[in-house]
C-alpha cells in the first residue's frame, strides 16, 4: 500500500469514527452507520491497524480500574473496546493498545483529584472484565497510577502501609519491571516515606512541577497537596 492510499484509509476511518461517535460522551448509544460490503481489515498494514486501534481505544484521561471493569471520565474521549471481540488476532493487537497505551488509575483517585468527582458520577463501565481472566489483562498494563490511601483496605493498611509495593503489584497480576510508567500518589508524608524507603532502588520522589512535566493528565486534575513517587529514570 503506497503512502497516498495509506493516508486515504486513515482519513476515511477517522471521518467514519467522528460521525459514529456520540456528540456528548454520556449519550447512551451512538448511531452507528454500518459500512456496506466486507472490509479486509487484517490485510491493512499493521501500522494502519494500530492507528485505528488508537482512534477507538485511547482515552485523553486515565481509566479508573476496578477488578471487574473500568470507568472513563465524562470529559474524556470514550473508548470502544467492542473491537476486541472480533477475532483472536484483532483482540491481541487491540488489547496491546487498550491496556498497554492507556494510563490506568487504581480505584481511589478522587481523594487526590476531587475536581474530577462530577466527571465520574453515574458513569457506567466501558466493559466487564471477568474475574477469571483479570490477571491476564493486568499483565498487559504498562502505565499504572496507584493511590494507596484509598480502598481496598488490605492495600492501604497492609501491604502498602509496610512499603511492599512490589508484593502488592504481584498480587494484582503486575510485574513492576514491565511497567513503563508507574506512579504512586500518597496523601500523607508518612505513607510516602514508608513506600519510598522500601522501594528506593526503583522509585524516587518528585514534586508538583516535575509531575506536570512528565504527565499530561496531571495538569488538568487540580490535585490536592500530595506526595508522588515515580519510576527512576
Amino acid at each position: 500500500m503506497d503512502a497516498t492510499s495509506t493516508l486515504n484509509v486513515v482519513f476515511k476511518v477517522r471521518r467514519w469514527l467522528s460521525k459514529s461517535r456520540p456528540s456528548r460522551p454520556d449519550a447512551n448509544s451512538p448511531n452507528l452507520t454500518q459500512p456496506t460490503g466486507t472490509f479486509p481489515f487484517l490485510r491493512l498494514p499493521s501500522e494502519i491497524r494500530n492507528m485505528i486501534y488508537r482512534e477507538l481505544l485511547l482515552c485523553t484521561y486515565p481509566l479508573i480500574m476496578f477488578f471487574r471493569g473500568a470507568f472513563w471520565f465524562e470529559n474524556s474521549t470514550r473508548p470502544y473496546p467492542a473491537i476486541l471481540q472480533s477475532n483472536r488476532q484483532i483482540h491481541d493487537e487491540a488489547a496491546a493498545v487498550l491496556y498497554g497505551e492507556n494510563t490506568w488509575f487504581s480505584v481511589a483517585p478522587l481523594l487526590v483529584f476531587p475536581s474530577w468527582g462530577d466527571a465520574t458520577r453515574g458513569r457506567r463501565g466501558t466493559y466487564d472484565l471477568p474475574a477469571s481472566t483479570s490477571e491476564m489483562y493486568m499483565s498487559r498494563i504498562r502505565r499504572f497510577v496507584l493511590f494507596p490511601d484509598g480502598p481496598p483496605n488490605w492495600m492501604r493498611d497492609g501491604v502498602v502501609a509496610r512499603g511492599n509495593v512490589g508484593t502488592m503489584l504481584r498480587r494484582m497480576g503486575f510485574d513492576h519491571e514491565n511497567l513503563t510508567h508507574f506512579v504512586v500518589g500518597c496523601l500523607t508524608p508518612k505513607m510516602c516515606d514508608e513506600v519510598a524507603s522500601a522501594n528506593e532502588d526503583w522509585l524516587e520522589e518528585v514534586d508538583d512541577e516535575d509531575m506536570k512535566r512528565r504527565y499530561a493528565w496531571y495538569k488538568y486534575g487540580d490535585p490536592k497537596p500530595s506526595h508522588w513517587l515515580v519510576l527512576k529514570e
